[in-house]
């Protein structure tokens, strides 16, 4: 009776431990299928003061409001991807430090901030859905495919006309399988010594791929991704400092200019407004783990090139306007070292997706958490470079600059407000319900201050709508957060200790058991093999690597 009692007791806290360590790690939540329309967004503008709707330039194609377009849509969209590129790697990218310098009209950089998990597969689907991907997505644990479920940015352009092709990674293929892109050159991914092999075959087929685009029919729209691996399995396999990553991080460098320089030649050939997103789908540590949330393995850096201007960027001393376009997120800023740079806006992988979503003209899928970047939409003054204009017409710009931002930015806001009623219907109201009323709350209330002005006009009153849906959009995501993308420490730890007490105790127990008698050993039982094998099992953890 003795031994069982140990027995299970030990195998007790081994479970209780597993349980606790699970439950604060795999982090789970329900995956809807739910695809965005058009024609949810016109009927909510149809609802709302024709004053405010008319100032909309930047709404999905099918849902704009009849009038003359001020800017031109873009009819290339390079995605260039590097894997695990770090955010300290930009001062070692001379073409963006150029880029920077010689264009910043055109030219942003920012911190990237992924969420937990940070891997490849889990990036992906936030980068693409703008959700909050978890170890274990729950309804789909177990499904033997990867292929998302959800709304997606691919999905929409697909349908909306766009022609996506992609290179590099496969993960690509399992997220995507056939026919959802329109094509599709995949290269084998788990190979972590192949440091050159996947890159090599990006820089071979991506040029083709946008030489195929600008010489295409000029009413046909090209979105092409490039998914470059070998900083990734470089740091692997050797560590960031290997000279092998500088030589690499060299390649993708000269790569970038290359292609900002053909968008340029496209643009100047009469073949259309190009624009180049680089950015990372995460970081890495020192020595080239990733999957978990450290500063490291969170933030990377994306850059952006346009062939024509950004709205202006944040300036000093510029009155009402000077709070006009900043993100409303969690307002940080990060310092890199480069030339004519001070401070670089953080802003959230998944704001990634509405924003690429209005630029392409398209719904936001419907499950995105992310808050629009505002300094991302096309300036109305870009067309008027180089002509002078009067007072009047610069402010008259100004205004329509600011009135596309609020446009886009409510869009934002009502379809993230959709997306949380409707997954509290579908999961019984699993999120907390003081968060969720709260978030009613402030959009009711953003809703309402939004039809009182909406006979107002200027600058002033079109921030404090702005401010109004950016702080909603803030709350709705640091709450998602909490529920979907943030380990639970104190679970995870409460479960390391009782695993480690566990194979104490087994171990203790097994000494005392067979070594009674000086050293003579005693035939195992299966109990006592059981909690040997638990014992080891415990002791192998401790060297695995994420």
């Amino acid at each position: 009776m003795r031994r069982l009692w140990w027995s299970c007791g030990s195998l007790l806290l081994q479970a209780v431990g597993v349980a606790l360590f699970l439950s604060g790690f795999l982090l789970t939540r329900k995956e809807l299928s739910v695809l965005s329309a058009c024609e949810d967004a016109q009927a909510r503008c149809d609802d709302s003061p024709s004053s405010i709707c008319s100032l909309t330039n930047l709404a999905p194609s099918k849902c704009r409001q009849q009038h003359e377009r001020s800017i031109q849509d873009f009819r290339i969209v390079m995605l260039i991807i590097v894997d695990a590129l770090r955010y300290d790697f930009a001062p070692f990218f001379p073409a963006i430090e150029r880029c920077l310098h010689d264009s910043p009209n055109s030219s942003r950089l920012f911190s990237f901030v992924a969420d937990a998990p940070t891997t490849t597969m889990q990036r992906l689907k936030g980068l693409t859905t703008g959700g909050l991907p978890t170890f274990v997505d729950a309804g789909r644990s177990f499904d033997a495919s990867i292929d998302i479920q959800e709304d997606t940015w691919v999905q929409q352009a697909v349908s909306a006309g766009w022609e996506v092709s992609v290179t590099g990674d496969d993960t690509w293929s399992s997220l995507f399988p056939p026919p959802r892109l329109t094509s599709n050159l995949p290269f084998p991914s788990l190979n972590v010594k192949d440091i050159d092999g996947c890159d090599d075959h990006v820089l071979q087929t991506f040029p083709g791929m946008v030489e195929e685009a600008a010489g295409g029919d000029m009413g046909k729209r090209s979105l092409l991704v490039g998914h470059f691996l070998g900083v990734d399995h470089i740091g692997h396999r050797y560590g960031i400092d290997h000279p092998e990553m500088s030589r690499k991080i060299a390649k993708m460098d000269e790569f970038l200019e290359r292609m900002r320089r053909r968008a340029r030649e496209i643009k100047e050939e009469g073949r259309g407004e190009v624009l180049l997103l680089f950015f990372g789908d995460h970081g890495q540590t020192t020595s080239g783990d990733h999957g978990g949330a450290t500063r490291e393995e969170v933030q990377s850096l994306l850059f952006a090139h346009s062939t024509q201007d950004f709205v202006p960027p944040l300036s000093a001393g510029a009155g009402d306007r000077e709070r006009l376009y900043k993100y409303m997120g969690d307002g940080q800023q990060e310092h890199v070292k480069m030339a004519g740079m001070v401070d670089v806006q953080r802003v959230w992988q998944t704001d990634l997706v509405p924003t690429l979503s209005i630029l392409l003209g398209t719904p936001i899928p419907f499950g995105n958490l992310g808050h629009l970047i505002p300094s991302l939409l096309p300036s109305s003054r870009g067309l008027a470079r180089g002509k002078e204009r009067k007072k009047g017409e610069e402010e008259a710009e100004e205004e329509e600059d600011a009135a596309n931002a609020l446009s886009a930015i409510r869009m934002n806001a009502i379809q993230v407000n959709d997306f949380l009623t409707r997954y509290q219907q579908e999961t019984f109201r699993s999120l907390p319900e003081s968060f969720t009323k709260e978030a009613e709350r402030k959009f009711a209330g953003c809703e309402m201050k939004f039809q009182e002005l909406a006979g107002r006009r200027g600058i002033g009153i079109v921030q404090v709508r702005i401010e109004d849906y950016s702080d909603y959009l803030a709350f709705v995501a640091e709450g998602a957060r909490r529920e979907w993308a943030t380990f639970d420490v104190e679970k995870i730890f409460m479960g390391v200790c009782l695993l480690f007490l566990s194979a104490v105790v087994s171990a203790l127990y097994l000494y005392s058991r067979f070594y009674r008698e000086q050293g003579k050993l005693k035939a195992l039982s299966l109990p006592h093999l059981l909690l040997l094998l638990c014992f080891l099992l415990y002791c192998a953890s401790l060297f695995s690597n994420r």
